[in-house]
């Protein structure tokens, strides 16, 4: 049989950080797949927004997979992508808030929760394969 153990993480702490970093990878790949419209449909205006949106999304598709396949091997990845979410959630707030920017910006309350939900996963994750003992 395989052992799953990484250092001191045990197999069950490992397999739920996988499965959690799965599900994160899966919905990064789900959004890249819904943003192909918007980039298909941008103006001139928007159309480098939104491929560098799409390109994002599959971007954290990777990081996400990376994270969850060896959780302890890419020093400081966890903490870089946790704070990326983090930013975007808090950012997000403030715009759906109505406190940044010209008032309440479209898709800022999606991204609120979409972000926070995904700031909590990585949270949960990387508490659980103890992802600060990185090398």
């Amino acid at each position: 049989m395989v052992e799953l153990s990484v250092g001191s993480v045990s197999a069950a702490r490992l397999r739920a950080v996988r499965i959690l970093m799965g599900v994160a990878a899966l919905g990064a790949l789900a959004a890249a797949f819904g943003a192909i419209e918007s980039v298909a449909d941008a103006g001139t205006a928007t159309m480098m927004v939104e491929t560098w949106r799409l390109y994002g999304f599959i971007t954290f598709a990777g990081l996400f997979a990376l994270l969850g396949w060896r959780p302890r091997s890419y020093r400081w990845l966890w903490e870089i992508v946790i704070l990326n979410k983090l930013l975007l959630t808090i950012t997000a707030g403030a715009y759906a808030a109505g406190v940044l920017g010209p008032g309440e910006v479209d898709g800022a309350a999606i991204a609120v929760v979409s972000d926070g939900i995904l700031t909590a996963i990585l949270l949960v994750a990387y508490v659980l394969g103890e992802g600060w003992r990185s090398r």
